[in-house]
C-alpha cells in the first residue's frame, strides 16, 4: 500500500478547487507546499478528514515524522474505519521505533481490509523487530496464500525462519528464489547471513561479495562482510570493508539510505561536543583554519537554535540545515592509523584466574584492570579523540560511534580478534556481533542536568565486553562512574523491545527476584566481561570538565542471546 489519497466526501468540506489544488501539489511531489496548504485548509475546516490524511502523508514525505503522526491520529479520530490511515500511522510509529504501537495500527488496518497484502508485510516486519517470530511467520504465510508468487514475501519469510533458528529451510527458500532471480542482491545478502549462522563462513563471504558486485553501494553487505572477515582472522580485509562502508554512509559523497535521520537529528549536547572536538583538533594543529571556522559556525548556530533542553533529540529545521554547509555528522577527519608491535591485550594478565572468577559469579561476571597494552591504549584513545565519528545522538546526552561509520581501526579489530583467543572458556567460539563506543557529557553531576548514562537493560548477545578508555584521573569519584550489573537476567520469553527498553518492567523484575547490583567503579583501562542477558546500567558519574576528560567506553557483543 502507498500512502493513500482517497479523499472521499464529507460535509463541511472545502471548495472543490482547493482540494484539486492540494492534490495536485501532492501528486507533483511539492510536499512542503502541500503541507502548508493543507494546514491552512484544516484551520478553516477542522473536521475534514481527507485533508488531515493528505497533511499526514505530505509531512511524512518531508521527513517530519512526529508532525505527520499527529495529523494521521487526527485522521483516525475523524474517520476510525479508514484502513489506509491506520496503515499510515503504523508506518510512522515504526519510523519512531515505537513498535508496539506500530503493530496495533497495522493489525487494525488488516481487520478493516483483510486483502491488504502490504499491511500483512509491514506487520510482519514490525513483529520481527519485536521478536514475535511465530506471529510474523503467520502473517507472511497468510500473504503468500493470497499471492503465492510474491518474491518479496518469500524473501521476508526466509528472514523470519532464519531468526527462528530454522536456517536450513530459510536457505532452501533463498536458493529457490535466486534461481528465479539470480541478480537479486538482497537475496545473496540474506543467503550470506544464513550461511554465517550455519558457520559456513567462506560461502557466506562469497554471498556477500556477490551482493556487492550486484549493488555497488550495498552498505549492509560491506558491514556484514567486515564482521565476517574478523571471524575469519582477515583483519586488513575487515578494515577495508568498514572503511568503505563509512565513506558511503558518512563521507562527503554519502549514499546513506536513511539520510534524513542520519544528518537531520541533533541535540544541544551533540553540538556542544562537536564544538569541543573542533577546538581540540585545531589545538593539535590539524587543519586549524578549517576547524576554527567550523567551531565558530557551530557556536553561532548553537546560540540561535531554540533548544528544548540540553539532551532532547529533535529534527533540525531546514532553515538551520543549510547553515551547517554539509558538515554536520560527516566523517570530516580521521587520523592515520597508528602502528604498534605486539598484542593489543596486555600479555601479563592471568587468563586462567580471570576465567575462574567469571564462573565463580552465579551468572557470569568478572572485571580486571590494565586490560590493554600501553601502545594499544594510546592508539585507541588517539582514534577516539580525533575522529569525527560520533554521529549517533542519544537521549541523555551521550553519543555513539559504530564500526561501519568510522569507529573501525586496527586496534579495535585486533582486540575483537584476540579476546576469544585469550579467554576461550568464556567466549566459547561465539562470533563477534556488534561493536560500539559511547562518549558522555562531563556534566552528568550538575544540579538539574538532564544528562544521564545508559538506562538499565539487557543486550542481544551471549557475552558482553565493556572497557573504559578515558584516564582514571578524569573521574572525580573513585567509587562510581562505571557500571552496575544485576544478578537478574531477562526472562527468555521477553522480546528485544522489552528487555532493552521497558524500564518499569525491568525494575519490577529485578525487585521481584530480589536482585542485587554489583557496582563496578570506573577506572581507566578496566574491562568488565559478563553474561549479556544480565540487566545492567551506567552508574552515576562525575568527570572533570574538558574535551579530553569525557568518559568513553567501548562495548563488544559476542554470540546470540539464545546461546547463553
Amino acid at each position: 500500500m502507498t500512502e493513500g489519497l482517497n479523499a472521499g466526501t464529507q460535509t463541511l468540506a472545502p471548495p472543490e478547487e482547493e482540494l484539486e489544488r492540494l492534490i495536485a501539489c501532492y501528486e507533483n511531489k511539492r510536499f512542503a507546499q502541500a503541507s502548508d496548504f493543507a494546514k491552512a485548509i484544516v484551520k478553516r475546516y477542522p473536521g475534514h478528514h481527507p485533508t488531515w490524511k493528505i497533511l499526514g502523508s505530505a509531512l511524512s514525505l518531508e521527513g517530519k515524522v512526529e508532525e505527520a503522526l499527529e495529523a494521521t491520529k487526527k485522521t483516525i479520530q475523524l474517520s476510525p474505519e479508514d484502513a489506509d490511515a491506520h496503515f499510515n500511522a503504523g508506518n510512522l510509529f515504526f519510523k519512531l521505533s515505537q513498535f508496539n504501537e506500530a503493530a496495533a495500527c497495522q493489525r487494525r488496518a488488516i481487520e478493516l481490509n483483510q486483502n491488504d497484502l502490504q499491511a500483512h508485510r509491514t506487520l510482519a516486519k514490525t513483529l520481527l523487530r519485536l521478536g514475535k517470530l511465530d506471529e510474523a511467520e503467520k502473517y507472511l504465510r497468510l500473504a503468500l496464500q493470497k499471492n503465492p508468487n510474491s518474491i518479496v514475501d518469500y524473501f521476508s519469510l526466509s528472514e523470519v525462519l532464519r531468526k527462528k533458528g530454522e536456517a536450513i529451510e530459510a536457505e532452501g527458500i533463498l536458493n529457490d528464489l535466486l534461481i528465479l532471480k539470480p541478480t537479486l542482491a538482497e537475496g545473496h545478502y540474506n543467503l550470506g547471513v544464513i550461511l554465517r549462522d550455519l558457520n559456513e563462513y567462506d560461502k557466506a563471504a562469497e554471498s556477500y561479495k556477490r551482493a556487492i558486485s550486484l549493488k555497488k553501494n550495498f552498505t549492509d553487505a560491506y558491514k556484514n562482510l567486515g564482521f565476517l572477515e574478523i571471524i575469519r582472522g582477515n583483519l586488513n580485509q575487515a578494515l577495508r570493508c568498514f572503511t568503505h562502508c563509512a565513506m558511503l554512509l558518512r563521507g562527503q559523497q554519502q549514499e546513506n539510505p536513511n539520510a534524513s535521520f542520519a544528518f537531520g537529528h541533533i541535540s544541544q549536547a551533540k553540538i556542544t561536543h562537536d564544538i569541543e572536538q573542533f577546538e581540540y583538533l585545531k589545538s593539535k594543529g590539524i587543519n586549524p583554519k578549517y576547524f576554527d571556522d567550523l567551531a565558530s559556525l557551530y557556536r553561532k548556530l548553537s546560540e540561535e537554535i531554540p533548544w528544548p533542553s540540553s539532551t532532547e533529540v529533535f529534527s533540525i529545521k531546514k532553515d538551520y540545515q543549510k547553515y551547517f554547509q554539509g558538515t554536520y555528522n560527516r566523517l570530516l577527519y580521521r587520523p592515520d592509523f597508528e602502528d604498534y608491535d605486539g598484542a593489543a591485550i596486555n600479555t601479563a594478565i592471568d587468563a586462567d584466574k580471570i576465567t575462574q572468577d567469571y564462573y565463580n559469579h552465579t551468572s557470569g561476571l568478572t572485571f580486571f584492570d590494565n586490560f590493554l597494552s600501553t601502545p594499544a591504549l594510546q592508539a585507541l584513545r588517539n582514534h577516539l579523540l580525533k575522529s569525527t565519528i560520533w554521529f549517533n545522538v542519544k537521549r541523555g546526552g551521550y553519543l555513539g560511534a559504530y564500526l561501519a561509520e568510522g569507529l573501525a581501526c586496527p586496534v579495535i579489530l585486533q582486540i575483537a580478534n584476540e579476546l576469544p583467543q585469550k579467554f576461550p572458556e568464556i567466549f566459547k567460539g561465539h562470533a563477534l556481533k556488534q561493536v560500539w563506543a559511547y562518549k558522555y557529557d562531563n556534566l552528568g553531576h550538575s544540579t538539574g542536568s538532564s544528562v544521564t548514562g545508559i538506562n538499565v537493560h539487557a543486550d542481544f548477545a551471549a557475552v558482553n565486553v565493556n572497557f573504559w578508555v578515558t584516564p582514571s584521573e578524569s573521574n572525580m569519584s573513585e567509587e562510581s562512574g562505571g557500571l552496575i550489573v544485576y544478578d537478574v537476567g531477562a526472562p527468555a520469553s521477553w522480546d528485544f523491545e522489552t528487555y532493552n527498553s521497558d524500564q518499569a518492567l525491568i525494575r519490577k523484575e529485578i525487585e521481584t527476584k530480589k536482585g542485587e547490583g554489583t557496582v563496578i567503579p570506573y577506572s581507566g583501562n578496566r574491562i568488565v566481561v559478563f553474561n549479556s542477558n544480565l540487566f545492567h546500567e551506567t552508574d552515576s558519574y562525575e568527570f572533570k570538565k574538558g574535551y579530553e576528560n569525557r568518559r568513553i567506553n567501548v562495548t563488544m557483543l559476542f554470540g546470540e542471546r539464545a546461546a547463553i
